[in-house]
């Protein structure tokens, strides 16, 4: 049976050139990260946003916000960090395009990017090391693969996902690592994660040419569900253990049943729309969606 359809509520939009690529909520926090340098934040959950002043005109890709601290990181090796209520422009932290960040409340954070980057900071994004794993031990012909999509946990186990479908995990912050999904040359990046170490709670991972996994021991093995098909996957989200959200070009869907099906959420009459990243609201447990043109939207069940 199909999930029953959701609609888009508009909360803003922008220019064909503005858009918004990240999107994080800490408590009633929220913010999202675009191009140009693009800051929204919202102080009640998502309900309303406000631009904040821009710091670079380089695009931020993505953001990650936890325990009063946010990270944002972009082209060429950009960072911001918020602290105390502020953001400030920190020194870029590498040469390559960053794509994805992830903090814990602890102040643990990794940051991944093109060509095999991936950093790691204790600090809350004071200070960084090189954390890349031994590529010609992972990679096929020793290639360092574009890396779109990391989780650092509470415990400090990093996660990190990207080309040739790859899923590589660290227990000791990016000293040693394991392959909990090999890379095949043929198979399709993976662009998302969503992980749950609880028992009994599902993980996900969704990617390139509609990709969409499912874990059920916190991501050590994986099966490819049945929906996976069709236009790329760049975003998700999880918002209970039967409620999956997935964003990406010329697609909305939901899931009320683990994954088993999906329906499309109508998105208008755009002629290539396309949604990065989604998720849930911890104030208000509403959904929400950030992509092209500048565009925050709501998922409204």
């Amino acid at each position: 049976m199909a999930a029953q359809a959701a609609t888009l509520r508009t909360l803003r939009s922008g220019t064909a050139h503005s858009a918004l690529y990240g999107l994080c909520f800490d408590a009633g926090y929220g913010v999202a990260v675009g191009a140009q340098g693009a800051l929204l934040e919202s102080s009640d959950g998502g309900e309303h946003w406000q631009a904040a002043a821009v710091l670079t005109p380089l695009a931020l890709l993505a953001v990650d916000c936890r325990a009063n601290r946010a990270l944002a990181v972009g082209q060429s090796g950009s960072l911001l960090r918020r602290e105390a209520g502020a953001w400030s422009l920190a020194p870029a932290i590498s040469a390559q395009r960053l794509l994805g960040v992830s903090l814990n409340s602890r102040g643990q954070a990794a940051a991944v990017g093109e060509f095999g980057t991936v950093l790691w900071s204790d600090d809350a994004g004071r200070s960084w090391r090189d954390a890349r794993p031994d590529w010609e031990r992972f990679a096929p012909e020793a290639a360092e693969p574009h890396l779109y999509a990391v989780q650092v946990e509470e415990s400090g186990q990093l996660t990190v996902a990207g080309e040739f479908g790859l899923i590589l995990r660290s227990a000791d912050a990016g000293h040693s690592w394991q392959s909990l999904r090999a890379a095949d040359p043929a198979a399709p990046a993976v662009h998302a994660l969503a992980l749950d170490s609880r028992p009994g709670v599902p993980s996900y991972a969704a990617g390139q040419s509609g990709l969409l996994l499912k874990s059920g021991d916190g991501g050590r093995s994986w099966q490819t569900l049945p929906a996976s098909r069709g236009n790329a996957l760049l975003g998700l989200a999880a918002a209970d253990a039967q409620t999956v959200l997935l964003a990406g070009l010329r697609t909305l869907r939901i899931s009320r049943d683990g994954g088993a099906s999906f329906s499309e959420v109508p998105l208008g009459k755009d002629a290539q729309p396309w949604y990065q990243n989604l998720r849930v609201s911890p104030v208000n447990g509403r959904y929400y969606a950030v992509g092209y043109a500048g565009r925050l939207v709501e998922l409204l069940p």
